[in-house]
């Protein structure tokens, strides 16, 4: 999701918010339609992570560019994302417990209805160049930062080095962080999506314990300690009688 979510933003402008809206809805249905049958960890893994990333790689760009056209008066904007930050903090905080994939599809579905009538602002532009070099470039940079937060457990100096890495493609690879406005957006973002993400947490321990990637604890052995078979016997009247044999 990451790496995709600088080049889903540049499909948006060429294809249209509304189109590229309606097709990560459908991406992250089937994703999600895939996790709920998924008979085993790697139909999972296509479904949760690969498929339902690049769905939201796709539908995030438009919502906030669609909101920020639509309403076009500050009170009501900053109304809008309001509602749209406690309807995603609602869905991050009861996610995890529901733990259904069929709802999430079923939810989709209920949307997608519900954007026939929504107009786009702002008509596509098939013209609109797309810079593949900065795309692939900034792709790269994002995975190497979510590395280097995935690296903070096991070890500090790697996360450092793949976060500065990471910054520094990011910041050579395209003008959109030399821009104070879109710098301000990206930290209020990255802060809302912080706190909304902070209690999916628990869920993390279930999903890696059905993927297999937990440690399994080892099998009880039927043989008894060796120290019960080794330890040496004293004799019954040892401690009384102060028998240095004694242990």
């Amino acid at each position: 999701m990451a790496a995709l979510m600088i080049p889903g933003g540049k499909l948006t402008d060429r294809y249209g918010r509304k189109r590229c809206l309606r097709v990560g809805l459908v991406v992250y249905g089937i994703g999600a339609l895939m996790s709920a049958a998924a008979p085993g960890p790697g139909v999972l893994i296509r479904g949760n992570s690969t498929l339902e990333g690049v769905g939201t790689a796709l539908l995030i760009p438009p919502v906030s560019t669609l909101t920020t056209l639509i309403f076009t008066n500050l009170t009501s904007r900053a109304r809008a994302f309001g509602v749209i930050m406690a309807l995603g903090g609602i869905g991050a905080a009861a996610g995890p417990l529901i733990g259904a994939f069929v709802f999430q599809a079923l939810v989709i579905v209920v949307i997608i209805v519900l954007s026939r009538t929504l107009e786009d602002p702002l008509p596509p532009d098939p013209t609109r160049p797309f810079d593949t070099t900065g795309a692939v470039l900034s792709a790269v940079g994002l995975v190497l930062v979510v590395m280097g937060i995935l690296a903070a457990d096991n070890n500090v100096w790697l996360m450092i080095g793949l976060l500065a890495t990471g910054a520094l493609v990011l910041l050579w690879s395209t003008a959109l962080f030399r821009n104070r406005t879109s710098n301000l957006g990206l930290v209020t973002q990255n802060v809302q999506w912080l706190l909304l993400m902070a209690p999916r947490s628990p869920s993390r321990p279930t999903f890696r314990s059905y993927a297999g990637t937990t440690r399994s604890r080892p099998e009880p052995s039927s043989r008894p300690p060796p120290s019960a078979c080794s330890r040496r016997r004293s004799p019954p009247n040892a401690w009384r009688s102060g028998d240095p044999r004694g242990p």
